[in-house]
């Protein structure tokens, strides 16, 4: 390679890499994390589940909870897909199953950013259950709120 086409091969690699920085300036991994916590409760109210994950925004966020008794056994699968954005809340497609009370169960949800959101799923069979869903970015002001309340609305009562 001739020094001349170095040079312009040099020189266009550092615009590029000028651009790219420009660009991306100010987005790093944390900008784009988001907390997801979900719970599921049975109708007669008892906790099935209740993870917290933390995805990137955009990205599918899939939970899968295996049985103790049977690692191979899924207690519970949710599959969340963005769908975009919706006059400011966030639009997912969802996929739950839960063993032995739903099975494959799909939807769309709009979530507002920091807001709990719940979804009833077949209300007047005993083995309903109702999701609950909250998103918000990592940096949220509400995210250690409302973690510290799950947290108080978990805790069993003291013995006495």
């Amino acid at each position: 390679m001739s020094r001349r086409k170095r040079r312009l091969a040099s020189v266009l690699l550092a615009v590029f890499c000028a651009a790219a920085f420009w660009l991306y300036k100010g987005t790093s991994p944390a900008d784009k994390a988001m907390v997801f916590a979900m719970t599921v409760h049975a109708e007669n109210g008892d906790l099935l589940a209740s993870p917290v994950v933390v995805g990137e925004a955009g990205q599918t966020v899939e939970i899968h909870l295996v049985c103790e008794e049977d690692p191979r056994a899924e207690r519970m699968s949710l599959t969340l897909s963005p769908m975009g954005v919706e006059d400011g809340d966030l639009l997912y497609s969802y996929e739950l199953s839960v063993a032995g009370r739903v099975k494959a169960e799909r939807g769309t949800v709009k979530l507002a950013v920091g807001r709990e959101r719940k979804i009833r799923l077949h209300p007047d069979d005993p083995r309903g259950v109702t999701l609950s869903l909250y998103a918000a970015p990592l940096k949220h002001p509400g995210v250690e709120r409302y973690l510290q309340q799950r947290k108080q609305v978990r805790r069993p009562p003291a013995a006495t």
